[in-house]
C-alpha cells in the first residue's frame, strides 16, 4: 500500500500521539515513524520532520529507558536518511541526550 497520499496529514497526527500519556501508543508511534522515515524518505517534508522533532525531547529521559531507546533509534534513522536534520537535533534534543548520558 502506498501511503504517500496521506503522509501530509498522517505524520502530524502521529507526532501528536507522542504527547499522549499512553506508553504503548508512544512506542508504537515511534516504531511507525521509524518505518515511514526508512520507506518514504522522498515524500516527507521538512515541516513533517520538524513536527516530530518538536515532540521528542520529553521522550528522552531516564524515567522510561525503553521509550528513550526507541526515540534515539528514530533519531539515528533520521540522521542516516536526512543528514541535514542533525542541525535541528542540536537544541533541546541534544540537551536531553546529554542528560541521559550523565544519569547514574
Amino acid at each position: 500500500i502506498d501511503l504517500r497520499p496521506i503522509l501530509g496529514e498522517g505524520v502530524p497526527i502521529l507526532a501528536s500521539f507522542l504527547r499522549k500519556n499512553q506508553r504503548a501508543l508512544k512506542l508504537g508511534t515511534l516504531a511507525a515513524l521509524d518505518i515511514l522515515i526508512k520507506n518514504y524518505s522522498d515524500s516527507l517534508t521538512a515541516a513533517m520532520i520538524d513536527a516530530v522533532l518538536d515532540e521528542l525531547p520529553p521522550l528522552i529521559s531516564e524515567s522510561d529507558m525503553h521509550v528513550s531507546q526507541m526515540a534515539i533509534s528514530f533519531l539515528t534513522t533520521l540522521a542516516k536518511v536526512y543528514p541535514s536534520s542533525l542541525s535541528k537535533i542540536s537544541g533541546s534534543i541534544l540537551n536531553e541526550l546529554i542528560g541521559l548520558v550523565r544519569s547514574p
